[in-house]
């Protein structure tokens, strides 16, 4: 139930990922795993309360060297251009 709809809606790609980091600094763990994941700024780190309910769920850090454009990830995804398998 905390994943994805947090109620912020705005054409301004900008605002949007503002927005967002600023969620993420306010919901996110703090620490290991995600301070070390080389994607966190991909997602913001995960939602506190989100890894609380499953104790975690075996959460870890990804390690490597990937890309670290804002939205990268993002654009990755074919659901989010409406091409591929949806």
């Amino acid at each position: 139930p905390w994943e994805w709809e947090y109620g912020y809606h705005s054409a301004d790609q900008g605002k949007v990922w503002a927005e967002a980091l600023k969620l993420g600094a306010t919901t996110s763990i703090k620490g290991a795993p995600c301070d070390r994941c080389s994607i966190k700024i991909h997602c913001g780190a995960w939602d506190s309360r989100y890894a609380g309910a499953f104790n975690g769920a075996g959460l870890k850090a990804v390690e490597g060297e990937y890309p670290q454009a804002p939205g990268y990830y993002f654009d990755q995804n074919p659901a989010n251009k409406m091409e591929g398998w949806v």
